[in-house]
């Protein structure tokens, strides 16, 4: 996709386990290695009676990955703005 110029990026969905690995600085910058353009965040919600409950952000845990979504988007705000790129 570089090689051909192509606009690419990344889609995640946060759910119990997995919430602060996607949203941490790590995972970020592996993103922008791989030159992704954009990153679409979704929240798990069961939407019929055979999804998991188990798997859904407690309250808690929604005002945490709010807060590190916000530090998430600050940080990479940040790296583009001194790369260039915005």
């Amino acid at each position: 996709m570089k090689f051909n110029k192509l606009l690419y990026g990344f889609s995640a969905t946060a759910f119990r386990e997995n919430y602060p690995h996607i949203l941490s600085t790590e995972f970020l910058n592996k993103m922008m290695e791989m030159e992704c353009k954009i990153g679409i965040y979704l929240m798990f919600i069961p939407v019929s009676e055979f999804s998991s409950e188990e798997m859904m952000l407690s309250e808690g845990e929604i005002l945490e990955y709010r807060r590190l979504y916000s530090k998430a988007r600050e940080d990479i705000t940040y790296a583009h703005s001194r790369s260039g790129d915005l």
